[in-house]
């Protein structure tokens, strides 16, 4: 495995736990009585 391939995997590593942290962030707002203020710090401002 070259220097290349082994960045990519470590980009997508980074990718998912990045993803894991988002999704975990996202139920404890929604167990947080869907907290306005919390859930509108987790999505972009020009997102569809």
């Amino acid at each position: 495995m070259d220097d290349v391939e082994l960045a990519k995997q470590i980009t997508v590593l980074q990718d998912i736990e990045a993803i894991k942290k988002l999704k975990a962030e996202y139920c404890d707002i929604c167990d947080d009585d869907h907290n306005q203020d919390r859930i509108v710090t987790i999505f972009v401002r020009d997102g569809i």
